[in-house]
């Protein structure tokens, strides 16, 4: 079976010669995607995201560092919107290493196209930023 094979794409078959992944866009820095919100910026590494299809599910993958202005504790912040769709569904929630503070962030992604932070209001300090290293939407 013959499969076209596009610049960037990566295409690993198993031994029944099926598709198993294949990258549907690049990485992209996110910065590229939408803009960002509320004095947030992109931060080092720059976040961006990748979309591959694993056994026909598109899956969203995203990395690197988002610096907030320093936000106090029990916040939300709207960081970053996308431009166009497609959107998530439903809003999907991640729990995120966060700078400057003593707590882990809630990340969401909302179905307009929000990507929202929100600090824990037990942290003892104001939060800088937070990590989207591992982050990863099934179905989105």
């Amino acid at each position: 079976m013959y499969i076209p094979f596009r610049p960037g794409q990566r295409i690993t078959a198993d031994a029944l010669n099926t598709l198993i992944v294949e990258e549907i866009m690049e990485w992209t820095a996110l910065g590229t995607l939408g803009t960002f919100k509320n004095g947030c910026s992109a931060g080092n590494p720059i976040p961006r995201m990748r979309k591959l299809r694993v056994m026909g599910t598109e899956v969203w993958e995203f990395e690197g560092r988002v610096v907030m202005p320093s936000t106090a504790p029990g916040t939300s912040v709207d960081t970053f919107q996308f431009t166009s769709g497609p959107f998530v569904s439903a809003e999907r929630g991640f729990c995120a290493y966060g700078f400057g503070s003593t707590y882990a962030h809630r990340v969401g992604f909302t179905s307009s196209g929000l990507i929202r932070c929100q600090t824990p209001s037990g942290s003892t300090s104001n939060s800088t930023g937070f990590m989207l290293d591992g982050f990863c939407i099934t179905n989105p």
